[in-house]
């Protein structure tokens, strides 16, 4: 391996590494907000891929379970029984599309809604926190860096290549 190759690694090491310490203080931060909170009763029975789905679904607003497939890298038929589960808690509903009546549009619930606002605000309170310790030029650099890394991860891609 070349030195150029050897500090790629290197780099991205620290890059993974530290997002791991990133993901693992939000998922701390998660179940702490979910232990004080009542509403949050339900949403701590899900699994890791009722979560995605329920993102995804705030994400898009109104989505068809074969658009939130696609969006979810799962099949029409295993989106339609997360979205099933989903709707028995209380989390999902379904409304069928006012142009083509044979499509179904899933939504989250007013009661997931407001739980997912104030779960977000309350992970926006920690980030707003680590951004004033960390100050005001290292915070602009970050949101620089991560402006790009989300430009490069946006672009279209003809394989898997470059996607995480």
């Amino acid at each position: 391996m070349n030195e150029t190759d050897e500090k790629a690694l290197q780099q991205a090491r620290f890059i993974f590494t530290t997002g791991r310490l990133i993901q693992e203080r939000i998922l701390k931060e998660h179940a702490q907000f979910l232990a004080k909170e009542k509403a949050g009763e339900e949403f701590i029975e899900l699994s890791a891929a009722q979560y995605r789905c329920l993102l995804a679904v705030r994400i898009c607003g109104k989505v068809t379970v074969g658009d939130l497939a696609r969006r979810l890298e799962v099949s029409p038929a295993s989106a339609s029984v997360m979205v099933e589960r989903l709707v028995e808690k209380g989390m999902l509903e379904r409304s069928r599309s006012k142009q083509d009546r044979r499509k179904v549009r899933v939504t989250l619930t007013d009661e997931a809604e407001k739980f997912a606002d104030s779960l977000e605000e309350h992970m926006l309170h920690i980030f707003t926190d680590l951004v004033r310790k960390v100050g005001p030029e290292t915070a602009a650099m970050w949101c620089e860096v991560l402006k790009r890394i989300k430009e490069h991860l946006m672009k279209p891609t003809s394989s898997k290549e470059g996607e995480i």
